[in-house]
């Protein structure tokens, strides 16, 4: 994942790592109110007859087959709520919404395709309407051998699980931190998608006109500890940026080259644009900013001794710092991890996961924050990660556990979830977000009053 920079009153420079008793008093608020009528909607679903909703949802289901295109819907209710909250940061809830997705995408001939994506609903936790664009493109394809995808779109590569090297595509930390799907971990790109795809080799070549951040952490929802006022930033202090955001001017290139060989699939990446959440701190205008970056990397995955082991490894070119001078910019770092994942008997299944940052020019980052009074990062920072999940009641029921554990910080974030499948249209969500550790300051610590457990239902066709 990739970092939002703090800073100390003495200037040293910070990373915000990317991958951190409920009382109700006096009137009740909007969200409680909202949680209230989340009951009473669950209670009665739970008492209405499971035949009568599945026969009005099979019969939707086989009408929506029928139409000229493609479509799916979902509509989905969720509620989460912090567990250790300080009011003066957020209130109780960090999560409440009732949200509607609709799906489309048809087929133009034999030559291309068009989709789109959108979330309606509303925000209780912010107070806000809730509109998200998710897709809406169209692909191009009218040789077999490369198309182009053009318009707003999801996209993912590289080998880590739920830790991002290569993959320089917006992510959402706010949702995951939350609560959210996992599908909202990764927000959209605006961009232009070439696939140039041979029988012996594939291209991407990607352009963003206009840069796309990470939808970031701004306080508006997760509340950390900021060393550049030695306290947090939560609902009343919100994370001040300056983005990059020129049309075709500060714009954004990605590419891979990957090729599978006797089983071993190898990829080569490359990036040019910014960091993609505020990795600087510029002190005349008192903002966060986003400094140039280059990332080129590369990753290896094949299988072995029974399930799949993978590398993948980067060199984040810190372009506006190269030489490590400036304590108020990140400096250039290698990035790499490991990892290995395997099924075994009784549908059970386990990933684990090495993850490490050494930071290039650590001398001259010693200096230059030395010299503003500050205390410099640590050369090296590294975690690990474990997945556990097991499925249950014929793969309806779903347990999965989540585990970071930074090494040099000693602290830990869980995400331990359950998914039931209630039946082919139903489904129930339940899980939490703890963080915990020693020190305030460290990276998953920081976001120890946002601990959180959430319960949602889901029907979709």
């Amino acid at each position: 994942m990739h970092d939002i920079k703090c800073y100390d009153q003495s200037g040293n420079l910070k990373p915000q790592r990317d991958i951190a008793l409920i009382e109700v008093g006096g009137t009740p608020s909007r969200s409680f109110k909202y949680f209230i009528f989340f009951l009473l909607l669950l209670g009665s679903f739970i008492r209405l007859p499971a035949q009568d909703t599945l026969s009005i949802s099979k019969k939707w289901s086989n009408s929506i087959s029928s139409w000229p295109f493609d479509f799916s819907t979902s509509i989905e209710l969720k509620n989460g709520f912090r567990i250790n909250n300080r009011d003066d940061l957020h209130k109780i809830l960090v999560l409440g919404e009732p949200r509607w997705q609709l799906d489309a995408g048809a087929y133009l001939g034999n030559w291309g395709e068009v989709k789109g994506k959108i979330d309606l609903g509303y925000d209780y936790a912010l107070e806000e309407p809730l509109v998200d664009l998710r897709e809406l493109n169209v692909d191009i394809y009218p040789q077999l051998w490369w198309n182009l995808k053009i318009g707003r779109q999801i996209l993912t590569w590289g080998k880590g699980d739920l830790v991002f090297i290569n993959d320089l595509f917006p992510k959402d930390y706010p949702s995951f931190f939350s609560g959210r799907d996992i599908q909202y971990l990764k927000a959209p790109n605006d961009v232009l998608k070439l696939t140039i795809n041979p029988s012996w080799l594939q291209v991407n070549v990607i352009y963003a006109p206009q840069f796309d951040p990470d939808r970031f952490l701004k306080a508006e929802r997760i509340s950390f500890f900021d060393q550049n006022i030695n306290g947090y930033r939560g609902k009343d202090r919100g994370l001040p940026t300056d983005l990059p955001d020129d049309f075709f001017k500060e714009d954004e290139w990605y590419y891979r080259v990957q090729k599978e060989i006797e089983g071993v699939e190898l990829a080569l990446y490359g990036y040019h644009g910014y960091w993609k959440s505020p990795s600087g701190f510029d002190f005349t205008a008192g903002n966060y900013i986003f400094p140039k970056l280059n990332v080129y990397g590369f990753s290896f995955e094949g299988n072995i001794v029974g399930g799949i082991f993978a590398i993948e490894g980067g060199f984040y070119d810190s372009s506006e710092d190269r030489d490590g001078l400036d304590p108020f910019i990140s400096n250039s770092e290698f990035r790499w991890l490991t990892n290995y994942s395997r099924d075994f008997k009784n549908n059970f299944s386990m990933g684990l996961q090495y993850y490490q940052e050494f930071m290039v020019d650590h001398n001259n980052h010693s200096l230059a924050v030395a010299s503003i009074g500050g205390k410099p990062e640590h050369k090296i920072q590294d975690m690990v990660t474990l997945r556990l999940t097991k499925m249950v009641n014929k793969q309806r029921v779903k347990f999965d556990l989540f585990t970071f554990y930074g090494i040099r910080d000693k602290d830990v974030y869980l995400r331990p979830t359950m998914l039931y499948k209630l039946s082919d249209y139903w489904a129930l969500d339940v899980g939490g977000n703890i963080f915990a550790g020693k020190n305030k300051t460290t990276f998953w610590n920081q976001f120890r009053f946002n601990n959180n457990i959430y319960l949602g239902i889901k029907w979709g066709i």
